[in-house]
């Protein structure tokens, strides 16, 4: 009798949590409110409770939902309370962001399911198909976005580097480097001469774009060559800290990728003018502004 009066309560309390969480704007208030009433029927059952136990955001249009794992006193019971009622209200893809000071859960969040898709420094980033067979959830990111800056002066001479450390060592080379979060290529390669150089340029034009795949953990590589317009050519060049060993304007020539077929293409291009222009659009709400790089 006392089990199944705690079931009762469990469910009643999952449903009444559930019929409280329908917006994201009133999501304190309906988890104050169901950890009450999921207190008050587990009293009630003679048991405990882990209901609500997640914040959670409102269904997608997909049917599925982004839920902020929280600190909890029976994290598995709570988990494995969740997955019941959102299996049972339909969910279908369930979005687990597991802040960085709680991943001692994520064996218990693996365990139920869960595969990882990501993460950065403040979480890690994990999903579950509730329906059950193929997830068809998209996997984590399978690309990282790099750029390289063409700079040449009045003479026809590149903007080289040699790094300090790295496979590069000694060799000359463009500045180079990855996108940072929400940075558009031309952003990043004027960013990433000025850390490499000191030098201040804008970006001008993509004159070309390299994709090649198995790069560090299996990931493939989007590499966006762009050409960049010096603000003050007569700057003084300074490498940087740790990084960097040299800075020099240097013929094309001693660019130690000129020999491959690929980068003397690039080079060519370089050397012609003639690339992709940058065009900025609205995005689409909620996202930040589009760029379309176009020849024409």
């Amino acid at each position: 009798m006392h089990v199944r009066l705690a079931r009762i309560g469990a469910r009643a309390a999952a449903r009444l949590c559930s019929r409280r969480q329908l917006s994201a704007a009133r999501r304190a208030s309906s988890t104050a409110a169901c950890s009450v009433v999921a207190a008050a029927v587990a009293v009630a059952a003679g048991t405990t409770v882990a209901a609500c136990a997640f914040d959670e955001s409102p269904r997608d249009a997909y049917g599925g939902i982004t839920v902020i794992v929280r600190e909890t006193d029976d994290f598995e019971a709570a988990l494995t309370a969740s997955l019941d009622r959102w299996r049972r209200d339909g969910v279908r893809g369930v979005w687990l962001e597991v802040p960085a000071a709680l991943v001692k859960y994520l064996p218990s969040i693996l365990d139920r399911g869960f595969r990882l898709r990501g993460g950065d420094a403040t979480h890690v980033l994990c999903c579950a198909w509730l329906p059950g067979g193929e997830s068809p959830l998209p996997p984590g990111p399978t690309h990282q976005v790099g750029v390289g800056a063409v700079v040449t002066d009045r003479a026809g001479r590149l903007l080289l580097v040699q790094e300090a450390v790295g496979p590069a060592q000694g060799r000359w080379k463009l500045p180079t480097g990855l996108c940072e979060a929400n940075e558009d290529v031309g952003t990043a390669a004027a960013r990433e001469v000025r850390e490499e150089t000191g030098l201040d340029v804008r970006p001008a034009e993509v004159l070309a774009v390299r994709h090649s795949h198995g790069f560090h953990r299996g990931v493939s590589d989007v590499f966006f060559c762009v050409r960049c317009e010096v603000i003050d050519e007569g700057a003084v060049l300074t490498p940087q800290p740790g990084e960097i060993a040299r800075v020099a304007w240097r013929p094309v020539a001693d660019a130690h990728d000129a020999a491959t077929p690929a980068w003397r293409r690039i080079y060519d291009v370089a050397s012609t003018g003639s690339g992709l222009r940058a065009d900025t659009y609205p995005g689409r709400a909620g996202a930040t502004a589009t760029c379309i790089y176009s020849s024409g």
